[in-house]
């Protein structure tokens, strides 16, 4: 496939176990977008946007955490507790 024909939502990037990192310029790239609008001057735009990146981050850290415990311990302890056989 040459880059002419790469289609972005069809064929997304294989980044492999890498994949979460995009995380990362997204969250940096919304945030300064949305402060950008926000802010009353642009000097307080640089900070305001790495403070809502952080928080962004954040948050999918411990909504992943939390997704994790939920999967891995309280799913399969439910599975254990209801089953009558």
């Amino acid at each position: 496939m040459t880059a002419a024909a790469w289609i972005p939502i069809l064929d997304p990037l294989d980044l492999g176990g890498w994949w979460w990192l995009t995380a990362v310029p997204m969250a940096a790239l919304v945030s300064i977008a949305f402060k950008a609008m926000r802010v009353s001057e642009p000097r307080h735009l640089p900070r305001a946007a790495a403070v809502m990146a952080a928080q962004v981050l954040l948050a999918l850290a411990v909504l992943a955490a939390l997704l994790l415990v939920l999967a891995d311990w309280v799913l399969p302890w439910f599975a254990r507790v209801t089953d009558t056989r």
